[in-house]
């Protein structure tokens, strides 16, 4: 029914060193939602159209510091996203997940998934249900803990790239895919910049089926 998520995190000064981490297009759109974007499309669904808005209030860059975005995914779920790179928080999935080599684990989640049945939180992977049929909002929910199996993300997206070009596994994800979290990403900043909403079938245009 519903998808909430965060990606909060304070980038160092001497990052922005770099003229190209200050313009359009080197910010935490395309260098990090787009990976929660891609997230979202493969535990919610395919996103049919965004609304946003962006910020820069905060370094004053030509480039956005800070989003936050309302998305409508075709099956009818509704989710909104905020981000940010000059924020101080625990909440992004490079936190919560335990996963990223280069920062610090802080156990919790950043993404919450909410449906008829039930409510997941992730990274922490808690489930939050009701005991028995027929329950509603007055009655307390039963929060379970839906642990992962321990693998280590990145050991087992190289070991599947290898496998690939090895030609023993074929691909997960296709360029279509890649292509489609593209072309989500970018209807955030066209929504943000020319404020309306923006589909994903005006982005991708005629790709599909070429």
């Amino acid at each position: 029914m519903a998808v909430n998520g965060m990606t909060l995190f304070d980038k160092p000064d001497d990052y922005f060193g770099a003229e190209w981490r200050r313009q359009p297009g080197g910010g935490p759109l395309l260098i990090n939602l787009i990976h929660d974007i891609d997230s979202l499309r493969h535990l919610v669904g395919e996103i049919e159209s965004v609304r946003a808005f962006t910020s820069s209030a905060t370094r004053g860059f030509p480039v956005e510091d800070t989003a936050s975005v309302a998305i409508r995914f075709a099956n009818g779920v509704l989710g909104s996203f905020v981000i940010s790179d000059a924020a101080v928080s625990p909440w992004a999935w490079e936190y919560t997940s335990g996963q990223a080599l280069y920062h610090p684990s802080q156990p919790g989640a950043s993404l919450f998934i909410a449906g008829r049945a039930g409510a997941l939180s992730v990274s922490d992977l808690y489930l939050w249900r009701h005991a028995a049929p027929g329950q509603h909002w007055q009655h307390p929910l039963v929060r379970e803990h839906r642990p992962g199996d321990g693998s280590q993300t990145y050991v087992t997206q190289l070991e599947h790239f290898v496998a690939v070009i090895r030609r023993e596994a074929a691909p997960l994800v296709s360029a279509r895919d890649g292509l489609a979290t593209l072309a989500a990403t970018l209807a955030v900043e066209v929504a943000a910049r020319e404020d309306r909403t923006v589909t994903l079938a005006e982005m991708l245009g005629g790709t599909r089926g070429t």
